[in-house]
């Protein structure tokens, strides 16, 4: 008779495949020798940023995964990847035991003193080579530049802001790798950067523009790889110019990627004279987009780029990819606008969706006709419903829906995404807007969802109803993570103190995991962080952070408050 543990260990590998990490370490480890050798190689990297942003791992379960598996075997860990600040503050007294860490990803960081001691400590791991996080004050750099180790030999800098940092600062002599997405127009930042880091060998730079206030040279660099962040034209002669910082290099291999390039780039002369003045180069990738066919010569490496009309791109294979996370996140048709829909292609490549009331009004019956056949959307994640109230002057008068086939569309999007998880919606009338989402959703649909987003019920004059969250807790009774605004009209309508409100949503939402506030007073904020410190819960049963911009289109600033249950 064959029993568990008669299984060959192969079985179990592709068991372990369908379970979460956390799940499987904490079940799995000191159970056995055979089975803490099978367990062994998931240590090697730990990863909580693969699915949503928001923790989608209740607080209790992370907190023992943490007490009980780091502390048994932090040694194993080499690869740390974290997505909140939450999850920093837990591992903060158990980052030391990560001897072997060779790489640390900070996906998110904040400005305050937890996070610049969770720095520091990381810093002072001497086997610490590789660091991607994202820089929010000078503050941070300088304390990459004090504490770093001559072990640390990569930095990734994710939107980078403007900064300013002393010339007679100490220089990261020992970094020979760079990666930089520099943030808005941040003309000042790489020549620094440069002078900072004088002995890079490789650099991996995602900007703007190519007009700087200085000019710069990096004698050492080998590889060198250019994309540009956005999708205004490219400039021919500026990007030459830019080039000519780099003649004194050793260059052995140049990338450039361009998403809207001019028609100088369509040149084929033109485009290798950019290369002309580097006598070491031994490679030269390219991926160019541009709005009119290239040059002849590019061919057969020439092709319309699929989702859009008169526009095309010529490569180098194999094709290269961009490394920042805003083109990777948006390339082609990742995320767009209902406007921006063209034909069946934007449809399958989109993975999030805004639609918006005028756009859904004007262009439903073009897009019912070139979709009409399409069984699935494979790729939809995200749904943002913009369009289930439109703005009607001065006054804001709200009118919703009553088209039925706007109501068709949507619940045809609706029911063919099978990997639609996140809601999000657009309104100033809670009563409302389960109304409309009642009529949208299914019992399908229901289930699906796990994230739900209430973008811009933030002015004032916005009305909640009293069972609002028992409302939305039967359309989507599996929600893991809920964001909403705290205005006036939310206070008069739930006046219980935030910790019986927790205690509420627990119930109505068994599977929620992080509930967000978007807080508009600051008096509120300092209320409500109070009484979750005063209330002897939070690091036993429940922890919180403040991010500074909660999503929403006002231009009032609001403040998230994540609560993380």
């Amino acid at each position: 008779m064959t029993t568990l543990e008669t299984l060959p260990d192969e079985i179990f590998l592709i068991i372990f495949r369908y379970l979460h990490k956390m799940d499987l370490l904490y079940a799995f480890s000191k159970l056995n020798s055979r089975f803490e050798q099978l367990i062994t190689p998931c240590f090697y990297e730990m990863n909580f940023t693969s699915q949503n942003p928001t923790l989608c791992y209740p607080y209790k379960p992370y907190l023992r995964f943490i007490d009980y598996v780091f502390s048994q075997h932090g040694r194993k860990i080499c690869l740390l990847k974290l997505g909140s600040e939450l999850q920093s503050k837990l591992l903060h007294r158990r980052i030391t035991q990560f001897i072997n860490l060779e790489s640390v990803e900070l996906i998110k960081s904040y400005e305050n003193n937890d996070s610049d001691e969770f720095l520091k400590i990381l810093l002072s791991i001497p086997s610490l080579s590789h660091l991607k996080l994202t820089i929010k004050n000078d503050d941070m750099l300088k304390t990459i530049v004090t504490q770093a180790t001559s072990n640390l030999t990569t930095l990734h800098f994710v939107d980078l802001p403007e900064f300013q940092i002393a010339d007679s600062c100490r220089k990261l002599i020992h970094v020979k790798r760079l990666f930089v997405s520099l943030r808005d127009y941040c003309n000042r930042n790489l020549p620094m950067l440069f002078t900072l880091i004088p002995n890079l060998t490789e650099a991996n730079l995602a900007i703007k523009q190519f007009r700087f206030n200085s000019s710069f040279s990096a004698i050492h660099l080998k590889k060198l790889h250019i994309e540009k962040r956005n999708f205004f034209p490219t400039d021919y002669d500026e990007l030459q110019e830019f080039l000519s910082n780099f003649i004194q290099a050793p260059l052995v291999k140049f990338t450039l990627i361009l998403f809207d390039a001019t028609r100088d780039f369509g040149d084929f002369d033109k485009l290798t004279a950019l290369v002309r003045h580097f006598p070491y180069l031994e490679s030269f990738h390219y991926y160019i987009e541009k709005s009119d066919e290239p040059d002849t010569r590019f061919l057969p490496h020439v092709e319309h780029v699929e989702g859009k009309y008169n526009r095309y791109a010529f490569f180098t294979e194999p094709k290269s990819q961009p490394f920042d996370y805003v083109r990777k996140n948006r390339h082609l048709s990742a995320y767009l606008q209902f406007t921006q829909l063209r034909d069946i292609n934007d449809f399958r490549t989109c993975k999030s969706l805004e639609i918006d009331y005028d756009s859904l009004r004007f262009r439903l019956t073009h897009l019912f006709k070139i979709v009409k056949d399409l069984t699935i959307l494979e790729n939809l994640t995200k749904l943002s419903l913009n369009c289930m109230f439109r703005w009607q002057g001065k006054d804001h008068y709200l009118y919703p829906l009553v088209d039925t086939d706007e109501y068709s569309f949507l619940r045809w999007v609706l029911r063919i995404s099978p990997k639609l998880n996140t809601l999000s919606v657009c309104t100033d009338c809670t009563k409302d807007i389960i109304q409309e989402l009642r009529k949208l959703t299914s019992s399908q649909t229901s289930s699906r969802i796990i994230h739900f987003h209430a973008e811009d019920i933030a002015k004032y004059s916005c009305t909640y109803h009293s069972t609002f969250f028992k409302e939305l807790a039967e359309l989507y009774p599996s929600l893991k993570t809920l964001s909403f605004i705290c205005n006036d009209e939310y206070r008069k309508k739930f006046p219980e103190t935030l910790l019986e409100f927790i205690v509420t949503m627990r119930n109505l939402f068994p599977k929620l995991v992080c509930m967000t506030l978007g807080i508009i007073y600051q008096m509120d904020l300092d209320r409500y962080m109070k009484t979750l410190d005063q209330s002897g819960l939070v690091g036993e049963s429940l922890s919180y952070e403040v991010i500074m911009s909660y999503p929403h289109r006002r231009r009032t600033k609001i403040v998230g408050l994540n609560i993380w249950v």
